[in-house]
């Protein structure tokens, strides 16, 4: 789950002090469902091996749901209000040395319009254990 602690206030100009802004309430975000699956496989792996270890390919699903209703404060709303996501992620680890994993991945939206929040997704991670 993902609960925001706190809202953000809500701002609008006014016309009574030019320049100033009044606050006419506070947006709440709405709160997340969140549930992933991974799947992965050991392609190679070398505990011997000078520099690549391993090689393990990963797929996992996403999904996010909405959990309530969306808050409308002076205008501010989530216009498609409740939401429904569903990403594919695909990529490799690649276990370099000891201490190194390098990660290469794509990741693309499964559902369409008010359901999809972005078009794909490109990544690469480094990371060393010290």
């Amino acid at each position: 789950m993902d609960v925001a602690a706190n809202g953000n206030d809500v701002l609008v100009p006014t016309f009574v002090t030019p320049g100033g802004f009044e606050r006419v309430g506070r947006y709440n975000d709405q709160p997340l469902g969140l549930m992933d699956l991974k799947v992965g496989y050991w392609l190679y792996q070398n505990p011997d091996a000078r520099w690549v270890k391993g090689i393990v390919p990963t797929c996992e699903l996403h999904y996010t749901t909405t959990l309530r209703n969306t808050d409308s404060v002076g205008g501010v709303s989530n216009p498609f209000n409740r939401m429904d996501l569903v990403d594919l992620t695909a990529g490799v680890h690649i276990l370099l040395g000891e201490k190194a994993v390098l990660t290469v991945a794509g990741a693309a939206p499964l559902r369409t319009q008010e359901n999809r929040v972005f078009d794909a997704e490109a990544m690469v991670q480094f990371n060393r254990r010290y």
